[in-house]
């Protein structure tokens, strides 16, 4: 299709036809079909012309925007007692009535909008039925391939049906585009044929595959579900291929969009609003979609089984007008609604806006000492209110603190023994770890002096966090997970998004993880404290990459135990690399010390195994300083948004570079994609830059007082720090 000078030129091919389409614009109802015989020009005319209805789709297609999240636990639309146990298709039209289709049956069950029940059951001698399609005048078209070799329309106004296409096997997916063309993908003959409902020819058209099962871009294997576009590009759910083909209008070369490693018996495929694809990942039990980064799973995205936020087989899915999405879980005979949440929860935590060469300044406040905060301090946290919360672990009492008034508000009685973390919501709740004493994590309503349990473990939990969508993400390290509950549900199972439970430095395994974070693309961060290393999750998957540390593709930094990570606004890494003694953070140059620079210790600039840090609304940044048994202030002291202008030597490595991975559209492996998170490369070939007039062409790393070169270095008076990403240990 070409569009030129506001015309819309369309020719359709087929054996022995040859149509073209003229209209005035893409938005036009009506166009004028021109049928010219095989051989003749395409100006040569019937005597009469034929007036075709440029139709609207009748299915959703909503628009979501890039942080759109569905619900983690579905709604059970539908069960087996309701339609039967083999489902293969449903159909939603844009006023929302649905149409489910029973295989073993044939029946089709209808619920009109704002029904809870089938309002009707449409039973017309369909025998073993694999698709369907239903059109805006609420006509049905209908597989019946598999015993009459032929496609049925159910015409709603009549009750009746009457074949309008004959094929020689099922047609496992249905389509009618919108210059009412219809579209069968014959499964077991490896190829999508076509034909047009307003002309009398029953001839079809095969626009994609040539009857043959193959890997090349002119064949297919087994395909199931398809979608055609306003473009009349057609996406098709290659099956045996475990891939996604595309063929533009009129070529029969295929173009993959989706294969690799990402997919495993993909059967269905729709479009959003801006194109962005869904997917069902039929034989990895989940749906996933595009975005604007790549690829992400959305729903069943750690396993399969029967509870309400997994798949079994799914088959097909389709949208509601409100973007929620149904999904036919073939195998546990049933259909699923995953809501669409139209409003998440903000942030409850301080994500300043750094300069990137911001410091903060060494002459430090203690906060608070062994005298109000006990004896090894841990749980910590600072809201935007800037009121900061600490869990005392040798007497179980959760301490407010007002950060401008530097006095105690508040205290909480309670039996949190050895509690070692703690996360406080936008409304005040606070989520505290009571794993080492009742095998919770009890929620402490605001106001209210009374806890509930929230969530139930067998072990403490290192680090808690509530993300955007009211899920509750634990850190047992004993056990090497991050298990995840979602609070807005009664169901008490978790969700394991990380970790097997083994030990180990595979990137589907953590070796005692410890602080956690997930950012609004929920994307989950771990400091993998065994494995002296940062692993990122993405969102549904289990296999994570290494962004910092100890097995990380790109040289990055030695970490020795993280206990903490962190993302400021423009998602540069804040880690306590807690056995090394110090705060680092990434920036555009690479990593470097920030806090703790001199070695660990005791005096007012250093720390002795710190264990978690917060910022508050300032960007001052708070430290439980455990081996010391107190909480440090560090204060922020300049932004240095600009590079220095005296006489200063800046050194820089010339492969440090911000690197912002995504998924591609081809070819996708889940274990070797990392995040969009601003993190940094670099390589041992380093230059130097000066802003003084002479011309350095070497460089020299000065001696430092240890034969770890980073630790002991302070990035103000030597250069150590800065080049430390690849000389650690050097």
């Amino acid at each position: 299709m070409v569009i030129t000078d506001g015309f819309r030129f369309l020719c359709v091919f087929s054996l022995a036809v040859k149509q073209c389409l003229d209209a005035t614009s893409t938005t036009q109802e009506t166009v004028t079909l021109t049928v010219a015989l095989s051989g003749t020009t395409a100006n040569e005319k019937f005597s009469s012309e034929k007036t075709i209805l440029w139709s609207d789709a009748s299915y959703n297609q909503p628009r979501f925007n890039k942080l759109s999240i569905w619900s983690p636990r579905a709604v059970i639309f539908a069960m087996n007692e309701t339609f039967g146990t083999e489902l293969y298709s449903i159909s939603i039209t844009k006023t929302n009535s649905i149409y489910v289709l029973d295989h073993a049956s044939g029946e089709i069950h209808v619920w009109t909008s704002d029904t809870s029940n089938s309002t009707n059951t449409i039973a017309a001698n369909f025998t073993n039925p694999a698709a369907i399609f239903v059109t805006s005048s609420g006509d049905v078209f209908v597989d019946n391939g598999n015993i009459t070799g032929q496609v049925d329309r159910w015409m709603a106004a009549t009750n009746t049906s009457v074949p309008v296409m004959y094929v020689n096997s099922s047609c496992y997916g249905l389509f009618v585009d919108v210059s009412n063309s219809l579209y069968c993908s014959m499964h077991f003959e490896h190829k999508v044929v076509k034909r047009w409902l307003d002309g009398n020819d029953t001839l079809l058209t095969t626009v994609a595959g040539n009857g043959t099962s193959g890997t090349q871009a002119d064949t297919l294997s087994n395909p199931v579900g398809i979608f055609v576009d306003t473009n009349f590009g057609l996406y098709v759910a290659d099956y045996g291929n475990d891939r996604i083909q595309v063929f533009t209008f009129g070529d029969i070369q295929g173009r993959t969009e989706v294969s690799g490693n990402l997919l495993n018996g993909p059967s269905g495929i729709i479009l959003d609003n801006s194109k962005y694809l869904f997917i069902v990942d039929s034989n990895n039990n989940r749906i996933i979609r595009s975005t604007h980064i790549g690829f992400q799973c959305i729903i069943g995205c750690y396993s399969s089984s029967s509870s309400t936020n997994e798949l079994f087989l799914p088959w097909s899915m389709a949208f509601d007008n409100d973007g929620n999405i149904y999904v036919v879980d073939r195998n546990n005979s049933r259909i699923e609604t995953f809501l669409l949440f139209n409003k998440t929860t903000d942030i409850s935590y301080n994500q300043p806006s750094f300069c990137p060469l911001s410091t903060w300044n060494e002459s430090v406040v203690t906060f608070a000492n062994i005298s109000t905060v006990g004896k090894e301090p841990n749980g910590l946290f600072v809201t935007k209110r800037d009121l900061v919360y600490i869990a005392q672990r040798d007497t179980g009492r959760i301490r407010i603190w007002v950060n401008s008034s530097w006095s105690e508000t508040t205290s909480f009685a309670g039996y949190h023994m050895n509690s070692s973390s703690i996360f406080v919501s936008t409304n005040n709740d606070i989520f505290v770890d009571n794993g080492d004493s009742a095998g919770q994590v009890d929620k402490l309503t605001a106001n209210q002096n009374i806890s509930t349990p929230v969530m139930y473990v067998n072990s403490s939990c290192y680090d808690l966090f509530v993300d955007i969508t009211n899920s509750l993400y634990c850190s047992i390290q004993s056990q090497h997970t991050v298990v995840k509950r979602w609070l807005a549900d009664n169901d008490t199972i978790l969700t394991t998004v990380a970790g097997n439970g083994t030990a180990d430095l595979k990137p589907n395994r953590l070796s005692q993880p410890a602080g956690i974070f997930v950012h609004v693309n929920l994307r989950l961060y771990v400091a993998d404290y065994g494995n002296d290393r940062i692993q990122l999750f993405l969102f549904g998957e289990i296999n994570g990459s290494t962004i910092a540390g100890n097995t990380s593709m790109n040289c990055t930094i030695t970490l020795n135990g993280p206990t903490d990570v962190l993302l400021n606004e423009h998602k540069y890494l804040f880690i306590v690399d807690s056995n090394n003694h110090r705060i680092v953070r990434s920036g555009p140059n690479g990593f470097y010390c920030i806090i703790g620079c001199n070695g660990g210790g005791s005096s007012s600039n250093q720390l002795s195994y710190p264990d978690r840090m917060a910022f508050d609304s300032n960007g001052s940044i708070f430290v439980t300083d455990t081996e010391n048994s107190r909480i440090q202030k560090f204060l922020i002291s300049t932004l240095r948004c600009n590079l220095p202008t005296s006489q200063q030597t800046v050194f820089t490595s010339t492969a440090l570079s911000t690197q912002i991975s995504t998924f591609s559209h081809q070819g996708i492996s889940p274990t070797n994609v990392s995040d969009s998170t601003t993190h940094v490369s670099s390589s041992m070939t380093t230059s130097l830059s000066s802003t003084s007039s002479s011309s350095v062409s070497t460089f020299i790393a000065p001696s430092c007082s240890s034969n770890t070169i980073g630790i002991t270095c302070n990035i103000s008076s030597t250069p150590c720090q800065i080049m430390q990403p690849c000389q650690n240990d050097g």
